[in-house]
């Protein structure tokens, strides 16, 4: 799973760039969407061959559950289209209001935060997940032992990736030939710190799901949504601004979920 995780996120760029600098292929769009398709159909292809031998049991279909899902399934896609939200309405809004060449500025910042979050969910919180679930079901103590612990390592690695940005930005716009990025690197200081705080809510959001609280995650989502959604109402429609307002998206996912879980769960 988190060999999938890597290769349909992040892994399908090291070849692409190692073609690019070797001037095997022309940097361009196509090179790249031939890629990202690339990447994913060798994701599926681990996929269905890892789950092979399922393909050779008995089948028996539970038309009650599968009414079931489909009522959930609604409900479900209006959440995590509001989560896919977060990842991307920012890049639409700059391109609005700033332009072709500001995106792609605010893009690499953003492709940077985004290889962070992927060493994020393949290290920490994929692998987590299961027990986070079960615990939450199970054993609140020890789910709260262990959601302590993830929010502990997520905000070390947060601090670390920061701190690393910060030494390498420089020398890296240098080497690919992009100094003058570098009076807009804020912005990628302020997402990779949005992309951390979300991500120390993912076992808050574990509780939620495993107790079924579908319509409350789907709610949260939609709220936590507003910052960014009240600013194209605004004037202050500056890559910073855009930045910033995600960031405080992702606080509100934090509190949001944290707020449920203490005072309607009662835990």
């Amino acid at each position: 799973a988190n060999i999938m995780l890597f290769s349909k996120s992040a892994g399908w760029m090291l070849p692409l760039v190692l073609l690019w600098e070797t001037n095997f292929i022309t940097i361009d769009c196509t090179s790249i969407l031939l890629a990202w398709i690339s990447g994913l159909f060798i994701t599926m292809i681990i996929g269905i061959y890892s789950i092979k031998p399922l393909f050779m049991m008995p089948m028996n279909i539970n038309y009650t559950l599968m009414i079931r899902y489909l009522s959930v399934v609604p409900i479900i896609l209006i959440g995590t289209l509001t989560t896919r939200a977060l990842f991307s309405i920012d890049r639409v809004l700059v391109e609005y209001y700033q332009g072709l060449t500001l995106t792609g500025i605010y893009g690499f910042y953003v492709g940077i935060a985004a290889a962070f979050v992927t060493i994020l969910d393949a290290g920490i919180l994929a692998r987590s997940y299961p027990a986070l679930i079960k615990y939450s079901l199970e054993n609140f103590h020890n789910y709260k032992k262990l959601s302590k612990k993830i929010q502990l390592k997520v905000s070390v690695l947060t601090i670390l990736a920061i701190i690393i940005y910060e030494l390498i930005i420089t020398k890296l716009l240098q080497f690919i030939e992009k100094i003058e990025y570098e009076k807009y690197s804020l912005i990628g200081l302020i997402i990779i710190t949005a992309y951390g705080i979300y991500s120390m809510s993912f076992p808050l959001n574990c509780q939620l799901y495993a107790r079924k609280k579908d319509k409350v995650i789907t709610i949260i989502n939609c709220l936590s949504l507003l910052p960014i959604i009240l600013l194209i109402f605004g004037e202050m429609h500056t890559i910073s601004n855009i930045a910033i307002s995600i960031m405080v998206c992702s606080i509100l996912h934090y509190f949001f979920r944290f707020l449920f879980i203490q005072f309607i769960l009662g835990k």
